[in-house]
């Protein structure tokens, strides 16, 4: 019996990651990518099982595609692997960054103001912010009084809020006629911090299925983000983990890199689904909240923030501005 589940078992885990792979070329498929951890898990699974039934052939199968998917997640958990050479300076002007899917009123207000008070942001970019969390954007005008939402525009729902004056801001219309799914939550502002230029975008993308919508979305960000200076930071909640073809795909296209790895972000650990039946989560698994910074910044600390009511935790970046 343990013999044909080890079969089974293998040629299924087999059967999803030749779907994944396929993701490369055909973005439906890339929405399997987003659990590569778990394949990897599986094959691992079937390998330790296999070994135990003394299944040779089997065994050796499931270590070698263990390790094939492996390797996509080798960049992601060792940081050598994706900062290199540019860790960070002890020259500089520090600058800190929240991203943050509030999710709208069912945010703590309260627990996300101490957040504020006590990290000192520069910057926090804010996602899910509808205007029905205006009451909650003014309890933070104290410790950031500079704002910029789109409550006016139904198909957005970013808002930056910052310690410095903005000296430019910029919110993405959709052209006339354009499909709804290509419609992205993104905007930007500019400031200044010592007489250094910084512009800050926030972003939010819609879930991977269907893939039309996403792949419409990141093609939009990467027209605007193709020439972002070497200042520049983008953040907020993309609903891509960094397995995934696409956000690999936008990562290379865009002068940018992205310091926040393999950090999952979602869901909470006390996030409840609604539904037939009502589900607990039982804690973070997935990495959909990033940020991505230019040439002249660097990273001193990337790490996840508390609990605040959100089905998201929010991810605190501290960086430096060495131009």
């Amino acid at each position: 019996m343990l013999r044909i589940l080890v079969w089974v078992g293998l040629v299924g885990v087999v059967l999803a990651s030749l779907i994944s792979f396929g993701g490369y070329w055909w973005p439906s498929l890339d929405s399997i990518n987003h659990f590569r951890p778990f394949l990897f898990a599986g094959f691992a699974l079937v390998a330790a099982l296999a070994l135990f039934a003394r299944l040779r052939l089997a065994f050796a199968l499931g270590v070698f595609l263990a390790v094939a998917q492996g390797w996509f997640l080798i960049a992601e958990i060792l940081p050598e692997a994706h900062f290199g050479s540019i860790a960070a300076e002890t020259a500089g002007v520090p600058l800190k960054v929240i991203s943050f899917n509030m999710l709208d009123k069912r945010v703590d207000a309260a627990g996300l103001a101490r957040m504020v008070e006590r990290e000192r942001p520069d910057v926090l970019v804010l996602i899910e912010a509808w205007p029905n969390t205006a009451h909650v954007l003014e309890k933070l005008a104290p410790f950031l009084p500079y704002r910029l939402d789109c409550f006016s525009a139904h198909f957005c729902d970013v808002a930056i809020l910052a310690r410095h004056p903005f000296t430019k801001t910029y919110v993405w219309d959709p052209p006339a006629g354009e499909p709804r799914e290509n419609n992205v939550s993104l905007m930007s502002v500019t400031f200044e911090k010592e007489g250094i230029p910084v512009t800050v975008w926030g972003t939010h993308l819609d879930w991977p299925v269907p893939a039309r919508g996403q792949t419409m979305q990141f093609e939009a960000m990467r027209k605007d983000l193709q020439d972002a200076g070497p200042n520049t930071i983008l953040a907020g909640d993309f609903n891509s983990t960094p397995w995934s073809f696409a956000l690999q795909r936008f990562g290379a296209e865009i002068p940018l890199r992205r310091i926040t790895r393999a950090m999952p972000t979602w869901p909470s650990e006390k996030a409840v689904f609604r539904g037939r039946h009502t589900v607990r989560a039982f804690g973070p698994f997935m990495p959909l909240d990033h940020i991505f910074i230019g040439k002249a910044i660097r990273t001193t600390d990337v790490r996840r923030g508390p609990y605040l009511g959100s089905d998201h935790y929010p991810v605190i970046a501290d960086l430096k501005l060495v131009n």
